[in-house]
């Protein structure tokens, strides 16, 4: 009887492992496909830093990597 406990307990161990590891790797997969998705960078017209294309700003026809820079940008062409 202890034998048959035994087998069920380190079947279901196995079974628990299996299913994370499987949930893991998939997991995975879908992020390096996310990261695949943004990882183009942007030059910013004002400080020339580079900025993933999803968090970058477009003002008119130009692009920055900030609010701070967009400001910056205008008080610089209002002088």
């Amino acid at each position: 009887m202890l034998k048959i406990i035994i087998y069920i307990s380190v079947g279901y161990l196995i079974y628990r492992v299996a299913k994370n590891g499987a949930h893991l790797i998939l997991t995975s997969l879908k992020s390096k496909k996310g990261l695949n998705d943004s990882s183009e960078l942007i030059k910013c017209v004002h400080c020339n830093g580079f900025v993933s294309a999803n968090i970058a700003i477009a003002h008119h026809d130009l692009v920055f990597c900030s609010e701070e820079c967009v400001q910056s940008f205008k008080n610089k062409q209002d002088d």
